[in-house]
C-alpha cells in the first residue's frame, strides 16, 4: 500500500471502517490485515481514528506541556536534543508505536513518486498521535 498515491488523503467506507476499527478496539495487536479482504483507504483511515481516539495519546498528556516548550525551541541540535529526552521519557508501549509509525511515515515517504508534492502530503505526526 506505500506505492498508494495519495494513502492518508482518501478516505474509506464508513461501513468497512467500523467493522475494523471494532476489531482493532478488541485486540489491536492481533487484527490481521490482507490485501484482498482490506482496502487501503479503509486501513489508513482505521490508523488515524485509532490514534485520534486514544484515551492517553502516544506523546502523553502528561508529557505534552513539555512538547511544546521542546518545539520552540530555537537551536536545532538543542531542540533534538529535547525530543530525544522526551522520547526516552514514554511509556515503553508509547516509544514502540511512536517508534513503529515514524518507521511507516519514512517508508511511506520514501515511496513518493517523483511528480508528488512531497513530505507535505504526509500527515503530521504529532497530529496522528494527539498532540497539536
Amino acid at each position: 500500500g506505500l506505492r498508494h498515491e495519495g494513502i492518508y488523503r482518501k478516505n474509506g467506507a464508513k461501513s468497512r471502517i467500523k467493522v475494523l476499527m471494532e476489531e482493532f478496539r478488541r485486540d489491536a495487536r492481533n487484527v490481521k490485515l490482507r490485501i484482498n479482504d482490506n482496502f487501503i483507504e479503509d486501513v489508513t483511515d482505521v490508523l488515524k481514528r485509532f490514534f485520534r481516539e486514544l484515551e492517553d495519546p502516544v506523546f502523553t498528556l502528561e508529557l505534552h506541556p513539555q512538547w511544546k516548550e521542546a518545539a520552540e525551541i530555537f537551536s536545532k541540535p538543542q531542540r533534538l536534543e529535547r525530543y530525544k529526552e522526551l522520547i526516552h521519557r514514554l511509556p515503553r508501549l508509547n516509544h514502540k508505536t511512536l517508534a513503529a509509525l515514524i518507521g511507516h511515515l519514512y517508508r511511506s515517504v520514501g515511496h513518493l513518486p517523483a511528480r508528488s508534492p512531497g513530505p507535505a502530503g504526509v500527515p503530521k505526526a504529532s497530529q496522528q498521535c494527539g498532540v497539536s
